[in-house]
């Protein structure tokens, strides 16, 4: 038995969990295959359980893998070949799926644009597709690049392609009248999803092509913590399917006949990963709702009951505020039904998951929601807790779980030197794994920030427990200088939350008008500890001024923090309600006066 060392990259403790000799899915089967190849034979290994679930509609594995088929066909058929790439900007749908497995067929190279994007990136990021692929709800997003003459085809795809009768009749008719009505143009380059299929009918060739390993699966999109820039992360075949292989690897509760919903849609690795090729591979059926919605999470999971899914920290405390709601007026649901609740994409706090775990289980939930953690530059997922362990801590920050099997992973100092494993111990991230990215689309001078000798740095600062588990505080970039100590926002927030037992609490640091750093602070209240808030930001204002910190302007929340899960920023519309405590006074400001910093003269 090997001797340990106390450094997570040698020792690996979390790979006692994992029973590697006997792994679910053998990671020797994907070499030298492709994303396809691989998941054509897992569907025709499972042909009795349903491929995907549309609004109604249950597409059969056999129909799947005939869909696919003919898309590959019909790309060809365009004139489509090996290492093209196409753009494609849509939503979480059976033709998003059918497209990158059937581009991947071809040995096309799908990139899913990033849906908030703006008109200079997305040109940047399309400037080597001659097809793109647009969902007709969101052409006015896109259409003053994708309707530029360098594009020799756009394909149409609509919500209502794999919708079934009557389903598809109705929505045709709100799609073309509803308040989502675009007016696609007539142009012959412009073809409909029904058009394409056409064309594979009539397609003779040969389409299908043989594994190259250098060979670009799939782009997805940087979720954009990282920096403000647009960044487009490139998976081989193997690279993608390692990190799948190694997600299943874990024992998570995707299994034969599972339901999985996924809204996430497709420019997230962790989408394509975790809620749609995870399924596909473990006998699982995949539900669809391209809707990503918040204030209809609610009624998604009502509506589908899925077995298993995944949504981020503040839509699970959307969805359990609901509940309560719900509960207050004397009703209760039944959610013993579900398998595995999850959360990814942005975490959470301990206080809230708690109350998250408390309201569900009082609503019948037999299992803890747990977390997950990853980024794009690994395909999506880097670790997950397990269902039925003990994930909770002493720690401020909550447990996101052990790494996948066939990753290392571990914590590093400034200076490059790795630290041991254990409570206290903090520093950067690193992991390595056959599942790293291949490079950013167009900015080859940005991946050595990010990947130095295999090691992927994930700019978070983070700590792992015995089991290897790991406990993420932040992005190591959300500091700020206090007389020249570097001070962590998150640190403030936590130190904060703590002292005062409050329910969440978001710092951020803004650059006014005149060019100078300001600290603004976002917090809600317990219900149960609730103090008058003048009071509280008084006695809060106090205590951080004895560590030589200013806080430039708070704002309460009634209930929850508007925070950008990709951004990790206040995300809010609304312009009063701003406060500034100066030489024992409150003073209520507005947004647009904490960004000139005119309440200076109101206060004088």
């Amino acid at each position: 038995m090997q001797n340990k060392t106390g450094l997570a990259t040698i020792d690996q403790p979390w790979m006692k969990y994992y029973d590697m000799e006997n792994p679910i899915i053998d990671p020797e089967i994907i070499k030298k295959k492709t994303v396809w190849d691989v998941v054509e034979e897992f569907l025709d290994n499972e042909k009795e359980i349903p491929a995907i679930e549309y609004f109604g509609r249950i597409i059969s594995r056999k129909e799947f893998k005939e869909y696919v088929n003919a898309w590959a066909k019909g790309l060809k058929a365009l004139g489509v070949e090996e290492g093209d790439y196409i753009s494609l900007y849509v939503p979480a749908a059976p033709e998003s799926l059918a497209l990158f497995l059937a581009s991947n067929a071809i040995g096309a190279i799908p990139y899913f644009q990033k849906l908030a994007i703006t008109k200079e990136a997305l040109q940047e990021e399309t400037k080597e597709s001659k097809v793109a692929v647009v969902f007709d709800m969101m052409w006015d997003n896109v259409k003053e690049v994708f309707s530029e003459d360098r594009f020799e085809h756009i394909i149409i795809t609509s919500v209502t392609d794999s919708m079934k009768f009557p389903i598809k009749q109705i929505a045709s008719i709100k799609a073309k009248f509803g308040k989502n009505k675009c007016s696609i143009p007539s142009e012959s380059r412009f073809i409909k999803t029904k058009d394409v299929l056409k064309m594979a009918n009539k397609y003779k060739g040969e389409y299908r092509v043989s594994y190259s390993p250098n060979r670009i699966a799939i782009i997805t999109t940087s979720s954009g913590t990282t920096s403000n820039e647009v960044k487009g992360t490139m998976d081989t075949d193997k690279g993608a399917l390692s990190s799948v292989i190694g997600f299943i690897n874990t024992g998570l509760r995707f299994k034969r006949g599972k339901r999985t919903l996924t809204c996430f849609p497709p420019t997230a690795s962790t989408s394509v990963n975790c809620l749609q090729m995870t399924p596909l591979l473990t006998g699982g059926t995949i539900i669809f709702d391209p809707r990503v919605d918040m204030s209809i999470w609610y009624d998604q999971i009502m509506k589908y009951k899925p077995d298993i899914t995944i949504t981020t920290g503040p839509v699970w405390e959307k969805y359990a505020r609901d509940l309560e709601e719900l509960n207050k007026s004397g009703k209760k649901i039944d959610l013993s039904w579900v398998d595995s609740f999850i959360i990814g994409g942005a975490g959470t706090t301990p206080g809230i998951l708690a109350y998250i775990n408390r309201v569900l289980k009082e609503n019948g939930l037999k299992h803890d929601v747990y977390a997950g953690y990853g980024y794009s530059e690994v395909f999506g997922p880097l670790s997950v807790a397990k269902r039925d362990m003990d994930n909770t801590s002493d720690l401020p920050v909550i447990n996101i779980g052990m790494p996948l099997p066939g990753a290392k992973v571990g914590i590093f100092d400034e200076e490059g030197n790795e630290l041991p494993y254990g409570k206290g111990h903090r520093g950067e991230l690193w992991s390595k794994s056959s599942a790293n990215m291949h490079g950013y689309y167009g900015k080859p001078e940005m991946v050595n920030e990010v990947i130095v000798d295999g090691w992927v740095h994930s700019g978070d600062l983070c700590e792992l427990n015995e089991n290897g588990s790991i406990f993420c505080y932040g992005r190591l970039k959300h500091s700020v200088d206090i007389n020249g100590e570097k001070v962590f926002l998150f640190d403030i927030s936590i130190d904060v939350r703590e002292k005062y037992h409050l329910h969440d609490v978001f710092t951020e640091d803004k650059k006014l008008a005149d060019g100078t750093d300001a600290i603004n602070m976002y917090f809600v209240q317990e219900d149960s500890e609730r103090k008058e808030t003048s009071e509280l930001i008084a006695e809060i204002d106090e205590y951080l001024a004895s560590k030589n910190i200013e806080i430039h302007a708070y704002k309460e929340y009634p209930d929850m923090l508007p925070i950008e899960p990709t951004t990790l920023k206040i995300k809010t519309k609304e312009t009063e309600g701003f406060m500034k405590y100066k030489d024992g006074k409150k003073y209520d400001i507005s947004y647009e006066e904490v960004e000139k910093d005119v309440y200076k003269e109101i206060i004088e």
